[in-house]
């Protein structure tokens, strides 16, 4: 009589085998999984900076030019501006932090608000550019740097800068500002700029 089966050996090998096949499985399984959960943040990320883009663009759009002689019309600081958008209140673009979240809060012509997360940053702040200056504050102070101090220039990008943990900064939203006067803006002879609140 001839006994066939396997010897304990051999189960010893198949047993070593299934475990290893498992255990790549299982390993391949979680690097998809994690790879998925990173793909989905960044997604997330870019639609929000999406968001964050175009709702800076619907505050600021139709409203220029800002000059620097004209803070009722557009006045910034590195938590957020306030721009004259034909309503009572200014409409506004503020930061905040609360639990370890950055916010945006959007304030809109028609009194509504919209806040958004910017997601993968510990900080966040605005800085503007105008014709001959670079800097956290709009109307930029008199500098003794620029070819004619305290001389008028207009401003031109908004740009919205996230800090990373490890301090590093990335551009998250700029913004370009019209430097010519709209149809429906009444020009001051005098200043040569335009005149009240446009809606």
């Amino acid at each position: 009589m001839i006994d066939e089966g396997y010897t304990l050996a051999e189960m010893l090998v198949a047993l070593a085998v299934v475990g290893l096949a498992i255990g790549g499985l299982t390993e391949g399984m979680r690097v998809t999984s994690r790879l998925q959960g990173q793909t989905y943040q960044a997604m997330a990320s870019g639609r929000t900076l999406d968001r964050v883009g175009f709702g800076l663009e619907q505050l600021i759009e139709g409203r220029g030019p800002f000059p620097s002689e004209r803070s009722d019309l557009f006045q910034g600081a590195a938590s957020g501006f306030r721009v004259a958008c034909g309503k009572q209140d200014p409409c506004s673009a503020a930061l905040s932090s609360q639990e370890d979240k950055v916010i945006l809060d959007l304030e809109e012509p028609d009194g509504s608000h919209h806040a958004l997360v910017l997601q993968g940053v510990q900080s966040a702040h605005f800085a503007y550019a105008g014709t001959r200056t670079f800097g956290p504050v709009w109307p930029a102070a008199p500098s003794s740097a620029s070819p004619a101090p305290g001389a008028s220039q207009t401003l031109r990008t908004i740009s919205l800068i996230g800090t990373s943990a490890d301090g590093e900064d990335t551009p998250l939203a700029s913004v370009r500002v019209w430097l010519e006067q709209t149809p429906d803006c009444p020009v001051g002879a005098a200043a040569g700029s335009c005149q009240g609140h446009r809606p």
